[in-house]
């Protein structure tokens, strides 16, 4: 073969390659345009359009999940508040508060040992008058404070009981009530409106 002959085969087949590689870098960047991937990037899409499978919550990991509605929580009021509404609604007579040791030395027992909150309201030297309510700590302390203000009404009876007569009888119409942990105990010309304004909080 002639010097000749020989320069031009090498060129050719130089060609010949270069066409080659051309070519399979045109493929590669033609695939990655179209958004093709090697199978070890695959990844799996879900087309637009297309119901996703709703997540799953487990309960226990999602305080919301077990959280009670607020509509389902029960409402708290303020005893003060509820005194404050009986006073305007029932026309009372003169009463004053009962604090500290005078209240124990009436009542018999320290409120901070079973209550939340409370008054305690009774009337003048002359008068019979109560108003109490009280807001319980637990359900399970209503029987003893019960008894507390049940024997505190009996002795306000027996206090009237040979001193005025009106107020004895108005005494021995004393009246105690519940809603919830809150319990109210009356003594007043008004029995009916005290306890139609203390219930209508629990309605």
């Amino acid at each position: 073969m002639s010097q000749h002959s020989k320069k031009f085969t090498r060129v050719a087949a130089f060609l010949i390659a270069f066409s080659i590689v051309a070519t399979g870098c045109g493929n590669a960047s033609s695939n990655e345009a179209k958004g093709n991937s090697s199978p070890d990037n695959l990844q799996t899409l879900i087309p637009s359009g297309t119901n996703a499978p709703a997540a799953t919550i487990d309960p226990e990991s999602d305080a919301s999940a077990t959280e009670s509605p607020a509509s389902d929580k029960p409402t708290a009021f303020k005893v003060a508040d509820i005194v404050t509404k009986i006073k305007e609604d029932v026309e009372l007579p003169m009463l004053f508060a009962m604090e500290g040791d005078y209240l124990k030395d009436l009542y018999g027992f320290d409120p901070n040992d079973l209550l939340s909150d409370g008054i305690f309201m009774g009337g003048m030297r002359n008068s019979s008058a109560e108003l109490t309510i009280v807001q319980l700590k637990s359900d399970k302390d209503y029987d003893e404070v019960e008894k507390i203000l049940t024997n505190r009404a009996e002795r306000i009876k027996k206090t009237f009981e040979s001193y005025l007569q009106d107020q004895h009888e108005l005494a021995e119409n004393y009246q105690i009530i519940r809603n919830g942990n809150y319990v109210l105990l009356s003594i007043s010309d008004d029995q009916t409106g005290v306890a139609k304004t203390f219930n209508s909080f629990f309605k």
